[in-house]
């Protein structure tokens, strides 16, 4: 997972930009003071402040400028350079940490991620100064940004040590025209700094090209293939490219998108280099490892809209069961994130284990104790029921107890779902045993010891009570947490089948908007591959002009 790099720069945002690029010295810089009236308005909360931070107010690429010099700078899309600098250290650490980390380089490795997020953000230094590349950009001009920015006080917090000159020197590897150039007070930078400022060059090429009008991201895929400075083969594999251009459509290319970010960050550990969606077109660069994998569960995403919502039904006889739309894990979770009430429904015990003789509840305490998931038995007592509802969670809940609560339903509900009515399709999915086992195996394969008390209660409550052993121990393991809820994990293989010879619980529902997803799922497919797909010609009325 690309982890230290995202953490750090979440880390700059908030302590460079957010406290000093927005600052209130800023903002007079960039568009001059507040008037007395505004100020008073944004005191009552009755405007906002829109002054514009400096950075803000430069052309990052692009921008319009009096005389000849335009015609160099016409094709590029115009933004500021804030945007531009951000978009350089972003990138530059992201390429970095997925290199290096190839490559075995992860000694030390959060303080070379932090030089380059620095270096990032003042590689374009000339310009914050209003300086061009043929003047004198000295270490006091960018220490001086340093300490403006913040840039100093980051830099310490995260335990590097590093000098305005050596600073400027890293800044100067970057640009191609001054990588030999040695300030007064500087040094020669090592061979190894000067590769790592090679990503901050990357990163800063590949934004030109993406904003150059005449370059398509066919060129963005060209530079990452032939950039040198790569250290491992993490990149070898190359990019795929998605483009397409539906304004009739764009609330699908917006729920597209969503969906591309997620379904990349769960294949790769990292965003797609480029995602962006403006009036109708949708560009995006992921890697092509997986490319097909990772779109159809975009789309899959990106149709979640048209599909009806899934509901959760447990009668009083115990029975668990889902109705009415058929979806995945995340649907599953997303109902269950919205009714505390179902989750507490779906994880009762039988009141023959808690009552006076032979009561579970001690074995039960000391179960859940360290999971930091204590039942519930003070109203034991007045209970007339059968199914007692140990974890009801009446008011709020907190966000651990929260997580634990709605995806040990989850298990519970998809472990002890009803069998399908249809015969056939009844003999073909597994039933709650052959589920059980399968949790069983899982728990094992992640060393979660099973107390011997729990296998031999009532089938049930033994379900609600493995439920929450293996949501406990997910919530402080992630790698138990993907093999049970991950796309691909157990949960979707119990609700959605091996898209092959098992089928799915969902199966048995049906899909009331499956002529609806269906369509546009068509319609996608056709943007991305660029394609025609053809439609029967006998739908009859109704037919869409654009989607056909």
């Amino acid at each position: 997972m690309i982890e230290i790099s995202r953490t750090l720069f979440a880390s700059f945002l908030e302590n460079v930009v957010t406290t000093h690029v927005f600052s209130d010295a800023e903002r007079n810089h960039g568009t001059g003071p507040l008037t007395e009236p505004a100020a008073k308005g944004i005191q009552a909360g009755k405007r906002i402040d829109d002054r514009i931070p400096y950075l803000m107010t430069l052309s990052g690429k692009g921008g319009h400028v009096e005389g000849p010099d335009f015609a160099s700078r016409a094709h590029f899309r115009n933004v500021t350079l804030l945007d531009h600098i951000l978009s350089v250290a972003r990138g530059a650490a992201l390429f970095a940490e997925i290199d290096l980390k190839a490559a075995g380089q992860t000694e030390g490795l959060a303080p070379r991620l932090a030089i380059l997020i620095a270096t990032g953000f003042l590689h374009d230094a000339d310009k914050m100064l209003g300086l061009s590349r043929q003047d004198n950009l000295t270490g006091e001009a960018v220490d001086g940004l340093m300490q403006r920015y913040g840039v100093s006080s980051w830099l310490k917090a995260q335990g590097v040590g590093i000098s305005a000159a050596d600073l400027l020197s890293m800044i100067n590897a970057v640009e191609m025209t001054r990588s030999d150039l040695i300030k007064p007070g500087g040094r020669l930078i090592s061979a190894r700094e000067k590769a790592d400022a090679g990503y901050v060059r990357l990163a800063d090429r590949l934004d030109g090209l993406f904003l150059d009008s005449r370059k398509s991201l066919d060129d963005l895929i060209e530079a990452i293939k032939s950039f040198g400075g790569f250290r491992s083969d993490a990149f070898k594999s190359g990019c795929r490219k998605i483009h397409m251009r539906a304004p009739h459509t764009p609330f699908l290319l917006s729920n597209f998108q969503l969906g591309l970010s997620a379904a990349t960050r769960s294949s790769h550990g990292m965003p797609p280099l480029i995602e962006m969606h403006h009036d109708g077109e949708f560009l995006a660069l992921i890697p092509a490892t997986d490319a097909k994998k990772v779109i159809d569960a975009a789309i899959t995403d990106a149709l979640r809209p048209l599909n009806l919502p899934m509901r959760v039904d447990i009668n009083p006889k115990g029975t668990r069961d889902l109705l009415d739309g058929a979806g995945d894990v995340r649907d599953l979770i997303d109902v269950l994130e919205k009714s505390s009430a179902d989750c507490a429904k779906a994880l009762f015990v039988h009141v023959d284990h808690l009552s006076a003789e032979g009561s579970l509840r001690d074995q039960i305490d000391a179960m859940t104790a360290s999971l930091g998931f204590l039942p519930d038995f003070g109203g034991l007592g007045k209970f007339a029921g059968k199914h007692y509802q140990p974890w009801s969670s009446k008011g709020p809940v907190e966000e651990e107890r929260g997580w634990i609560l709605r995806h040990a339903a989850a298990i519970a509900i998809t472990l002890g779902c009803a069998d399908p009515t249809d015969k056939d399709l009844a003999k073909a999915t597994p039933g709650s045993e052959t589920r059980e086992t399968e949790l069983l195996t899982v728990l094992a394969r992640h060393n979660v010891e099973i107390p011997e008390w729990l296998m031999q209660i009532s089938k049930l409550s033994r379900q609600s009570l493995l439920a929450i052993l293996a949501a406990g121990h997910a919530a402080s393991e992630p790698g138990l947490e993907d093999d049970l809820f991950h796309r691909d994990g157990l949960l979707n293989l119990w609700l959605q089948g091996d898209g092959k010879v098992r089928p799915g619980l969902v199966e048995k529902i049906g899909d009331p908007g499956a002529a609806l997803s269906t369509a546009a799922r068509d319609w996608l497919l056709s943007l991305i591959d660029g394609t025609f797909r053809p439609i029967p010609e006998n739908l009859g009325e109704g037919r869409c002009h654009f989607t056909n």
